[in-house]
C-alpha cells in the first residue's frame, strides 16, 4: 500500500509539472486586469523580457543610493541640519520624477527613442532607469548645499537639474547630441552625471558662500566677482553668527560628527555604484551580459585602489598610522565615479590604478 501510494503521488506531481498549459490563479487574474485596461495602460514589448529586468533592478538599486547619499552628507552637517538633508534627498526624487517624466526624458531623448508619456509603446525600463542616473547628478547639490540655502530654493535648483540640466547633458553625450557625433564616450556618466552634478555643486556654494562660522577669517568675494556671484555680505557676516536666533542654534563646526554613520553611507553607495556602471549596458542578451560582468569587475577594483590610496593619504598626511575616516570614505567614491567613464574598456590589472 506504501508503494501504491508512493506511485500515486509521483503521477500526481508529473502531472502538475507536464500540463505547462494551466493557467495559475495569478496569471488569470492578471489576464482579466488587463482586458479591461485602456490602451495605453497595455504592456508592449520593445526589449527582450530579460533585459527588462536587469534594467529595472539595477535601476532600483540606483534609486537606492539617495539613501546612501543621505547618510553621507547628514553625517557632514550640524545636528540641526541632519533632517533637512534627509527630506532634501528624499524630496529630490518625489519632485524630480515628475519634472523628468513630464519633459526631462523628452528632452535627453527625443529623437532617439519613443518619449510619449501616455504612449503604450513608452519604453518604462529605458526611462526607470534614466531617471536613476537624472537624481544622481541632482542630489550632488544637497550635500554641497548643507546649510547654506534654504528648502525651497533648493527643491526649485533640483527640480532645474533633474528636469533640465542634466537631461541636456544626456542629449548631448547619449541622446544623439554633438558631443555623441563627434565620439565622445561617457560609459556610465563620469562627466555626464557626476561632473555635472559637481559643477553645478561649485557654481551654487561660490554663490552662497560658506556656512557662518566655518572659516573665521573667510573674506567675501570684491569686485568684479562679487557681481559675477552676487555679494552683498560683508566678511563678518561668514565668519561668526550676527542674527539672534543664529546666534541662539549655532554649533561650532566639526568636520565629521558621526563617522559611523558616514563609512555606513559609503557602503551603500557602493552597492549602488555596483549597479550604476553594469546598468549602462541596457542588456544583458546578445553577449551583454559579459560586458556587465566586466564593468562589475572593474568597478569594484577601482574602488579597492581608492581605497588604499586614501588609506595611504591619510597615514602620509597624518605622519601616522591614524586613518581618517572622512579622507578614506572620499576616496572611494571618488575612485567609484572615475570608474564610470572607462569600466567596460580598460583591463582588470589598470583599473585599480584608475581609483588610485
Amino acid at each position: 500500500s506504501l508503494k501504491l501510494a508512493i506511485g500515486h503521488w509521483v503521477i500526481w506531481a508529473l502531472g502538475i509539472m507536464l500540463n505547462m498549459t494551466q493557467v495559475l490563479p495569478d496569471e488569470s487574474w492578471l489576464i482579466k486586469m488587463q482586458d479591461q485596461a485602456l490602451p495605453e495602460c497595455l504592456p508592449f514589448r520593445n526589449r527582450h523580457r530579460a533585459d527588462v529586468a536587469f534594467i529595472v533592478t539595477m535601476a532600483g538599486r540606483i534609486i537606492q543610493m539617495q539613501s546612501g547619499f543621505a547618510m553621507l552628507e547628514s553625517a557632514y552637517a550640524q545636528p540641526n541640519n541632519a533632517a533637512n538633508i534627509m527630506m532634501k534627498n528624499l524630496l529630490d526624487l518625489c519632485i524630480g520624477v515628475l519634472a523628468f517624466y513630464v519633459f526631462g526624458y523628452t528632452i535627453a531623448y527625443g529623437e532617439t527613442v519613443d518619449v510619449g508619456v501616455a504612449d503604450a509603446g513608452f519604453d518604462l525600463a529605458h526611462w526607470f532607469c534614466c531617471f536613476s542616473y537624472a537624481t544622481t547628478a541632482a542630489t550632488i547639490n544637497s550635500g554641497a548645499l548643507a546649510g547654506r540655502v534654504a528648502f525651497f530654493p533648493y527643491l526649485a535648483l533640483s527640480t532645474m537639474m533633474t528636469g533640465l540640466v542634466y537631461p541636456i547633458s544626456a542629449r548631448l553625450v547619449w541622446g544623439g547630441g554633438w558631443l555623441q557625433q563627434m565620439g565622445f564616450i561617457d560609459f556610465a556618466g563620469s562627466a555626464t552625471v557626476h561632473l555635472v552634478g559637481a559643477v553645478s555643486a561649485l557654481v551654487s556654494t561660490m554663490i552662497c558662500g560658506p556656512r557662518i562660522g566655518r572659516f573665521p577669517e573667510y573674506r567675501a568675494w570684491r569686485r568684479p566677482l562679487s557681481w559675477v556671484f552676487g555679494e552683498k555680505n560683508r566678511d563678518q557676516y561668514y565668519r561668526v553668527p550676527e542674527d539672534p536666533v543664529e546666534k541662539k542654534v549655532f554649533i561650532p563646526f566639526r568636520r565629521c560628527r558621526h563617522p559611523v554613520q558616514l563609512l555606513f553611507g559609503t557602503f551603500l553607495l557602493l552597492v549602488g555604484f555596483l549597479a550604476f556602471n553594469p546598468a549602462s549596458t541596457f542588456s544583458i542578451t546578445s553577449g551583454n551580459d559579459l560586458v556587465m560582468a566586466h564593468a562589475s569587475a572593474t568597478t569594484l577594483l577601482a574602488a579597492a585602489g581608492a581605497g588604499v590610496g586614501g588609506m595611504a593619504y591619510s597615514m602620509a598626511r597624518t605622519r601616522s598610522t591614524v586613518v581618517r575616516v572622512p579622507e578614506l570614505t572620499n576616496a572611494v567614491i571618488g575612485g567609484l565615479v572615475a570608474s564610470c567613464a572607462c569600466c567596460t574598456v580598460i583591463p582588470l590589472p589598470i583599473a585599480p590604478l584608475v581609483g588610485l
